[in-house]
């Protein structure tokens, strides 16, 4: 437990309770850094802002290269705290724990490019003397080939993680294995939706685009095949314009499909256009009520597709994987569903 009182997520009220339900939206956890904040919620929420742009925000810097600096940083300070959770993320890359566990003694034991360690060079620099920093220091950086806007964000990584070991080492915010054990899973969570995230971006690039809609929806569906690993078919329904309770199938990518027409009666398509709300099926061979593809297809999600409130299509998504996907896939894909709605009519 920290050295002052805390407001636990279960006791929470009001705006603390709004905050902390809005970063578990986010992150799926309260870590102990963000509960001491609890007594001054805008702080909190402040402070997540800042960590997650930084941290997870466009950059010329790569996350491991974000990540590295946490690292290096929170072990010159002392900061197990931080240490322990930016060791597991680190991990995540690296794949070797014994690595990073030298990085953590001594990085200058490590045959790192020296692009990393002119990097890392400048951040002890700047943790143990800043009065000592000086131009040489930035063209240093410079002659690595970061630009301005990466040392900025070097810059402020670095003094980042300087203030937020403080507020662990002042406050005595200590970490749990289970903690660090969330953080560590979390990280494969958060790199998907940084990813999906930037899918979002794309797919309205392609909605404003000038090409024609039909074009528009299959550009969509290779997108979302080709970036995801477990979409194994992807392909848009369209309610029929003059047979309301009738499937006709649109644009797809991947292998042809007999269900070229599918009434609302029958199958997981119909499901969700009855029920008006996405179905997921982790494993077909469960399904009672199933339209059988292909012996490969082991789950599949349906999102329904709504105009003015009027269910107009459904984004079908068969995937040769069992218990693929996730609520960020829930939310994604309802998000796509959204965007691209303007295209039915």
């Amino acid at each position: 437990m920290p050295w002052i009182s805390i407001i636990d997520d279960k006791e929470a009220t009001g705006e603390l309770k709004e905050i902390y339900e809005e970063i578990k939206g986010e992150r799926g956890k309260i870590a102990n850094i963000m509960k001491v904040h609890s007594l001054h919620p805008h702080a909190m929420k402040a402070h997540m802002d800042l960590y997650v742009t930084l941290m997870f925000g466009k950059s010329g810097l790569t996350r491991e290269e974000r990540e590295l600096i946490a690292v290096v940083v929170s072990a010159t300070n002392g900061c197990e705290y931080c240490v322990n959770h930016h060791a597991e993320a680190l991990n995540h890359y690296w794949k070797d724990i014994e690595k990073v566990q030298k990085l953590i003694q001594d990085f200058k034991s490590l045959e790192l490019p020296e692009r990393t360690l002119r990097m890392l060079e400048y951040a002890v620099k700047l943790t143990k003397t800043p009065k000592e920093i000086n131009r040489a220091d930035i063209d240093a950086l410079r002659e690595c080939v970061f630009s301005d806007e990466d040392i900025l964000n070097i810059n402020l990584i670095v003094s980042y993680f300087d203030f937020v070991n403080r507020i662990a080492l002042g406050l005595g915010v200590e970490f749990t294995p289970e903690e660090v054990r969330e953080y560590k899973e979390g990280e494969d969570m958060k790199d998907k939706m940084q990813l999906l995230n930037l899918h979002i971006s794309r797919i309205k690039e392609i909605v404003d685009s000038p090409i024609d809609t039909n074009e528009k929806l299959k550009t969509i569906c290779k997108l979302l095949r080709d970036s995801v690993p477990y979409y194994d078919w992807v392909g848009f329904y369209l309610v029929h314009q003059s047979r309301e309770k009738e499937l006709v199938l649109g644009p797809f990518n991947g292998e042809p499909t007999e269900h070229v027409k599918i009434p609302f009666r029958k199958g997981l398509c119909s499901q969700a256009a009855e029920r008006k709300e996405t179905i997921i099926v982790q494993d077909v061979s469960e399904e009672t009520d199933y339209l059988s593809c292909s012996t490969k297809v082991k789950s599949e999600v349906v999102i329904p597709i709504f105009k003015k409130g009027k269910l107009v299509g459904e984004l079908d998504i068969d995937s040769h994987t069992i218990s693929p996907f996730t609520d960020e896939d829930r939310r994604f894909l309802e998000k796509v569903c959204e965007i691209v709605s303007v295209l039915f009519y």
